[in-house]
């Protein structure tokens, strides 16, 4: 008798908080938005949440949070978190400007980015990634093998604050002002983590003188194997939301992005000093004579 007349006042209130606008009260539940997010229940009654709000699994924090106490039930937004019992603020589908006490916000949650804009222009500088350095004699010999992969990659870093920790997402319809660089528009980012782009470049041609076949001017040889690689870094400002406060905070986007292929240079040498010389050194210091060349550099961003 004691548990009926419990469940009717449960109800009784649940009425008086005009859930038609804010939500659906069914028989012993309510339904928030689509109802097709998290779900919980007490002894009385079940809630189902918006999925609009985020599906986490979780049913007391993340995203779209589900709460209950003994005699309530009710739908926290995205990014909040269940706190206490129910605190009554005219809804049960709590929102980020319609809450009260019983959701709070989750400074654990990973902020939504909503809008980047560029600072400056892509800074680019290109650079050899050195593949092989030798000196020798033998035609038959003189070889630097090849077999290595390299892979594109694109990253973004920023600040980190109280309100941006080390991960972000992107939420969706994010603007993005002037950036030219590719942004990764994963469901999570990491602060400064690589995530790989385009394809890979695979150096499998060997770099020599293939026996000799002119290619090579004797009696010594300083064999030279680089691939290009060109580094592109932009300026960003970030801004994020997060409990329905937004945050700014300055960030970076930076592409790496290696040549199709890289270029086997033969620099003719006069003497074994010569050539031991210039593997200590710069080019620009080189002793022997101008290489010939093979092998194209440079890629587009």
């Amino acid at each position: 008798m004691l548990a009926a007349s419990l469940f009717a006042l449960q109800l009784s209130a649940a009425a008086a908080l005009g859930l038609a606008h804010n939500g659906t009260l069914g028989k012993g539940s309510i339904t928030c938005g689509d109802g097709k997010g998290n779900t919980c229940g007490d002894n009385w009654n079940n809630a189902y949440c918006d999925s609009a709000h985020g599906v986490s699994g979780a049913t007391n924090s993340g995203a779209g949070a589900c709460c209950h106490d003994d005699f309530h039930v009710w739908c926290c937004p995205e990014g909040w978190k269940c706190s206490g019992t129910f605190n009554n603020p005219g809804t049960y589908c709590m929102t980020t400007t319609k809450h009260s006490s019983s959701c709070v916000c989750d400074t654990s949650a990973v902020p939504k980015v909503t809008k980047v804009t560029a600072v400056s222009d892509p800074k680019v500088v290109t650079a050899s990634e050195v593949l092989g350095d030798n000196c020798c004699f033998n035609p038959d010999e003189c070889e630097i093998l090849g077999g290595e992969k390299f892979t594109n990659t694109q990253q973004v870093s920023w600040s980190t604050t109280t309100s941006f920790g080390t991960k972000m997402s992107v939420a969706e319809g994010a603007i993005f002002e002037k950036v030219t660089l590719e942004f990764d528009l994963s469901e999570s980012i990491s602060n400064g983590q690589q995530h790989t782009i385009g394809t890979e470049v695979d150096i499998s041609e060997p770099c020599g003188c293939n026996g000799g076949l002119g290619l090579c001017n004797f009696p010594y040889i300083h064999l030279t194997y680089d691939l290009q690689v060109t580094t592109y870094v932009q300026e960003v400002q970030i801004e994020a939301t997060n409990c329905g406060t937004t945050h700014t905070t300055s960030g970076t986007i930076t592409k790496k992005m290696y040549a199709a292929s890289a270029v086997c240079a033969r620099w003719s040498c006069a003497n074994l000093a010569q050539c031991q010389h210039d593997l200590k050194v710069s080019p620009s210091s080189y002793q022997c004579k101008t290489p010939t060349l093979e092998g194209v550099a440079g890629v587009a961003p």
